[in-house]
């Protein structure tokens, strides 16, 4: 899969997961009329919403803020910052990032059969893990989910994103790694 490739149209996208991005677009960049020119600007919680209007929404905001990547790892550790509410079997950072494909399973539908993509979390020991991601979404927006979830459970570590594999650079996937301290 290709950052904001064109073939997205039969996945459906939870209004529950981009509620907090949607509101953060709004209320600290003042961009509700990029809202409405993707026709998401009334966003129901538990209604599906077409995943493609999402991503063609991000990537303008994206290059309309000349591709800056702190932005969007501000908008990823916005994902979950409320996780432990609503998801109190998530009870620790490792169950947090072994819970990613669940988690993106549950908020993207799939209408057509279609490739969604995914996370995998592998534990290699006790003081380092890797993430694969297999998903439409830009590796800053993953870097600020993992950092958000890295501060929600008080853990020191360090997360770098694998060179030698990057979805912005057309690979089909990127590997994070999570090495605590």
């Amino acid at each position: 899969m290709k950052i904001f490739a064109r073939n997205f149209k039969h996945i459906g996208v939870l209004g529950e997961a981009i509620i907090p991005i949607l509101q953060l677009l709004i209320n600290r960049f003042h961009k509700k009329d990029l809202l409405e020119e993707y026709n998401l600007d009334n966003v129901l919680k538990y209604e599906y919403y077409p995943l493609q209007d999402y991503l063609d929404l991000l990537e303008k905001f994206h290059s309309s803020y000349n591709n800056n990547s702190q932005i969007f790892k501000m908008l990823g550790k916005e994902i979950f910052k409320d996780i432990k509410k609503k998801l109190p079997a998530i009870y620790n950072f490792e169950s947090a990032l072994s819970s990613l494909d669940g988690l993106y399973h549950r908020n993207h539908k799939n209408y057509a059969n279609s490739e969604i993509g995914y996370y995998k979390f592998e534990k290699i020991n006790d003081k380092k893990y890797h993430i694969i991601s297999n998903t439409p979404y830009l590796c800053p927006m993953e870097l600020g989910i993992i950092e958000g979830i890295k501060d929600i459970y008080n853990v020191n570590a360090n997360i770098i994103h694998q060179s030698e594999s990057c979805r912005m650079q057309e690979d089909d996937i990127c590997v994070y790694a999570i090495i605590l301290f």
